[in-house]
């Protein structure tokens, strides 16, 4: 990998990661929904997908100056790994806590309150997140 290919691939993944909390200002807006989370949930896997391939194609470069600074980094890189998932794993239990939730009259009451726990919790999970700033948190007491 060039330097400028991973300049570029660091763009599209800065740029990228700007848009979520974007996406999630959708959510206090809208309300939570299906395609809001399904959106969410790709763009974040999508980042996510990204961040790794960057980092596979630092860790087998050829230039050993990219491998030296990529191991020197490597905790801050192992930091923002799991971030990603954590935020992947949030983000798919929460929309599968809402699917369950759209089953409606199909499910006992106390599978429902499971569910909109669940569902409150992920999301409360996922805003830490993406907002470092706690003063802009909906979802506080979860």
């Amino acid at each position: 990998m060039s330097s400028y290919q991973g300049k570029n691939q660091l763009w599209n993944i800065s740029r990228n990661c700007a848009e979520l909390p974007l996406l999630w200002a959708q959510i206090n807006d809208f309300g939570v929904h299906t395609q809001l989370l399904e959106t969410l949930q790709n763009r974040i896997d999508d980042v996510r997908k990204d961040f790794l391939d960057w980092r596979v194609a630092l860790e087998s470069s050829a230039d050993r100056t990219v491998r030296l600074l990529f191991l020197n980094h490597l905790d801050n890189i192992r930091q923002i790994s799991n971030n990603f998932m954590r935020m992947a794993q949030h983000i798919r239990q929460a929309r599968l806590s809402f699917m369950t939730l759209n089953e409606g009259d199909y499910i006992s009451l106390a599978l429902q309150m499971k569910s909109i726990e669940n569902v409150l919790d992920h999301l409360a999970a996922l805003e830490a997140e993406l907002l470092p700033d706690n003063d802009q948190w909906h979802f506080p007491e979860y």
